[in-house]
């Protein structure tokens, strides 16, 4: 499907007519914007090249910017060459040399400013910019009712465009203003087709041409406006984002879906962990409370640990002292057991010695003075312990004998013993002798 950028189908005709051509040359006086209602976009686009003129300063840079393949001039055509006023209505395509149209519009209220542009004839624009043996194929003039000043600054017997399109209204209106068209006719052109906007001329050397602009543009050029387009994409573009947001809403209920089992199954193992919280919540409390009990109960232990073992200390220092004492008992014990086998020994040595058998009766005669009694009594307690046999002679060594060796140890202590005693006796009746004497 092809698309028509025109504001009323003239590309669509034109294609009609020169669509056979092949690397097409155009030449457009007033082109305005480079896509929006250009009579040469769909050219473009189709390969063919061309000279745009625009003295707008906005929209000759838009038009730079988008045909790098183009020539693209930033000034205006008239009958002379020079500079002129241009009279500018920013935004729109109504900007015109005609100072009195210029003034008509800020009447309107429109905001209109002049600048100063340059000005050439069309014969020297063709002359300089379009190649040599170069065919123009057509020549667009759409300059805001300066059209006749246009028209009349061209040698049409050097560059004849095959077809020329010229608006043919007074802008912004329907009001038709041709006086120019002598101009044209008379150069060898003629009229084939009228738009309502524009009049269409063919040169007399190209009359194949002329059945092209028999009909108005219809269903059978296969053209949809670039506004169709646009709307077709809007459409296209908001059913897409129909589509789209329907599928989101399907996912989003599929989802809310999803999300609502999923709250149900949180919700229910949310009670079931809840349950399970409060029992191991009852355990810990138990537990803390099973804990304070055993602190408490440890805590007691220890004390009596620690008093168990401060006792303990005491007991051990005890224990030491006494084992200090028992030691030194032990050894005092073993001093005086030692003393008393030394002086056993002694005492032996002494009963066997030849000084006490001699003096054993002076010993006795003395005891016998003092307490003869007790020597008689301790003589007959000591008997028993005597041999049977012995008779009278086995008492003799409890006066002062000599001692039987073969004597048992104990009955050697016992004769020791009694010997002392006697001995003690004499000795101190020999004191009291003594004492008496004196």
């Amino acid at each position: 499907m092809k698309v028509s950028y025109a504001q009323n189908a003239e590309d669509v005709v034109l294609w009609r007519a020169l669509g056979h051509v092949s690397d097409g040359f155009w030449v457009d006086i007033g082109a305005a914007w480079p896509v929006e209602d250009s009579v040469t976009k769909f050219f473009s686009e189709r390969g063919w090249r061309g000279v745009n003129v625009e003295p707008n300063p906005a929209l000759h840079a838009m038009l730079v910017a988008d045909r790098e393949r183009d020539v693209n001039l930033a000034c205006a055509i008239a009958d002379r060459n020079g500079t002129m006023s241009l009279q500018m209505v920013n935004d729109t395509g109504l900007s015109t040399l005609d100072g009195d149209l210029g003034g008509s519009y800020r009447r309107d209220g429109r905001e209109v400013t002049s600048i100063e542009v340059p000005v050439f004839t069309l014969a020297e624009l063709l002359s300089t910019h379009v190649p040599d043996g170069q065919e123009i194929h057509f020549l667009k003039i759409d300059v805001e009712g300066f059209e006749g000043p246009v028209i009349a600054g061209n040698d049409w017997t050097v560059r004849r465009p095959w077809v020329v399109v010229v608006e043919a209204t007074r802008p912004t209106s329907q009001e038709v203003t041709v006086d120019w068209e002598p101009m044209v006719l008379g150069a060898g052109y003629h009229y084939v087709y009228g738009d309502g906007l524009n009049r269409y001329y063919v040169d007399d050397a190209h009359p194949e041409l002329d059945d092209a602009f028999a009909w108005p543009p219809n269903v059978f050029d296969g053209f949809i406006t670039a506004a169709h387009l646009a709307a077709e994409e809007r459409a296209s573009a908001h059913e897409v984002r129909a589509i789209e947001a329907e599928h989101r809403i399907t996912v989003a209920e599929a989802e809310a879906e999803r999300l609502h089992a999923e709250l149900a199954w949180t919700r229910t193992e949310w009670d079931a962990t809840s349950a399970k919280l409060d029992a191991v919540y009852a355990t810990t409390m138990k537990a803390q409370r099973d804990l304070g009990h055993l602190t408490s109960e440890i805590a007691e232990r220890d004390r009596t640990i620690a008093a168990l073992l401060a006792g303990r200390q005491g007991l051990e220092q005890q224990l030491a002292a006494l084992a200090a004492d028992a030691a030194h008992h032990r050894a005092r014990a073993a001093e005086l057991e030692q003393h008393a086998l030394n002086l056993e020994r002694h005492i032996g040595a002494m009963y066997a010695s030849t000084s006490w058998r001699v003096a054993r009766p002076v010993r006795v005669l003395g005891l016998l003075r003092t307490d003869p009694k007790a020597v008689v009594a301790r003589l007959l307690r000591r008997s028993p312990a005597t041999t049977p046999t012995a008779g009278a002679g086995a008492a003799a060594p409890a006066l002062g004998g000599t001692p039987n060796p073969s004597a048992d140890a104990n009955g050697g202590r016992e004769q020791i013993g009694g010997a002392h005693a006697i001995e003690d006796q004499l000795e101190r009746a020999a004191r009291r002798d003594g004492q008496d004497g004196g």
